[in-house]
């Protein structure tokens, strides 16, 4: 079947019938009607003045792709090339990002910088609201955030927005806050705790989550001057807020983010975190995987025994069992971790206790750790 584009080919002239579709008197075809051809069009060139236009819309276009080229590769001298050949200072592209957004998204500060100079537009958002500020605090570009902070008209905190942060591969709605706790990026967090955006408790999660200890440090000490500040604070709260994040240290095995929510900097001071979070983190710990049960290049001891010991030693409850009756050493025991064991037993870990009939010695018999089945067996008979 020819496409609607194509022309179709007249249907043939049954010589038989007349125009009512019947036989002439005569019995003679009729005349046959001419049929319509395609329209006559025009071969002469276009004139002068239609032909500028054409050439200047190619090369329009043209300014415009090699715009975009530029901003992703932060070529700004071609950037700012195209700004003085009339490309707009805040053309924006299909997601609606404005070329300061795109600057910031790819990481070219100085670019960024040098279209705020230009007048860009520091308040603009694209079709998700991510803005200028919420990328420089995902891809940590100081003097940028600086500046952006410093006028009036930007909001520090803003709704949350959907965005993509090349750190973690996952696009989550964030704010600029929460972005920069994320990445590390301690001076953005300083800037906007200046700022006097409030630190929530998912902010001081991220950050232990991902083991950026000095932005830990950062919103610890922001917490307790405010709790201590205003008659509504409360060391309770700030004391939740650090259990959970401990847990979220923990379950990633950094080592750093939990000595500063514990409190010290040898994470021997106790902490109200260890009562409220204190077992589940110690469960999380015996649960890593190998990777973090074997020390690190020129460390004598893994980030899993770290943390262990750092745990007990701020009181954390070694023998505490789980609703199935799994403890610390059962875990431990199972997986075949001998030094995390001995950690385990030096901090008063109860080697008689079972879960579901079974010691933590018979536990790593059953999984085949012979070695470690016997050195847990004589304290599991020992006399209490």
């Amino acid at each position: 079947m020819a496409s609607r584009h194509e022309q179709v080919a007249p249907r043939p002239v049954n010589n038989s019938l007349g125009s009512n579709g019947a036989p002439t008197a005569s019995g003679t075809v009729p005349a046959a009607v001419p049929q319509a051809g395609p329209p006559a069009t025009s071969s002469a060139p276009l004139s002068n003045d239609s032909q500028t236009a054409t050439d200047d819309a190619e090369a329009a276009r043209q300014r415009v792709r090699a715009w975009m080229r530029a901003l992703k590769a932060g070529d700004q001298s071609k950037v700012v090339e195209l700004l003085e050949a009339g490309v707009e200072l805040e053309r924006r592209d299909a997601f609606e990002n404005t070329p300061l957004i795109l600057a910031c998204h790819y990481a070219h500060e100085p670019l960024a910088l040098e279209l705020l100079r230009r007048g860009a537009d520091a308040t603009a958002a694209n079709e998700q609201g991510c803005t200028a500020l919420l990328h420089a605090c995902i891809e940590g570009l100081p003097a940028l955030a600086e500046e952006l902070l410093l006028r009036p008209a930007v909001l520090p905190s803003p709704a949350p927005a959907p965005v993509y942060s090349r750190h973690t591969d996952e696009t989550a709605p964030r704010t600029p806050l929460l972005a920069a706790a994320e990445s590390g990026f301690a001076h953005g967090v300083r800037l906007l705790l200046q700022r006097g955006v409030p630190p929530g408790p998912e902010v001081l999660t991220l950050a232990a989550a991902h083991g950026h200890a000095e932005v830990c440090s950062l919103l610890l000490g922001t917490a307790t001057a405010t709790a201590t500040a205003t008659a509504t604070g409360t060391p309770e709260a700030t004391a939740l807020d650090a259990g959970a994040a401990l847990l979220a240290a923990a379950r990633h095995g950094h080592v750093a983010a939990a000595r500063v929510l514990l409190g010290s900097p040898d994470g021997a001071a106790a902490n109200p975190a260890s009562a409220v979070a204190g077992a589940e983190a110690l469960w999380a710990v015996c649960s890593l995987p190998k990777a973090l049960a074997k020390p690190a290049p020129g460390s004598a001891s893994s980030p899993q025994v770290e943390l262990a010991e750092l745990l007990c030693a701020a009181g954390a409850p070694v023998s505490q069992a789980a609703e199935d009756g799994t403890t610390p050493l059962h875990l431990a025991a199972r997986a075949g971790h001998a030094e995390l064991s001995r950690v385990l037993l030096r901090c008063g870990a109860d080697a008689s206790a079972t879960v579901d009939g079974s010691t933590a010695a018979e536990l790593a018999q059953q999984a085949g750790h012979d070695a470690l089945a016997a050195e847990l067996q004589a304290p599991a008979e020992a006399p209490a």
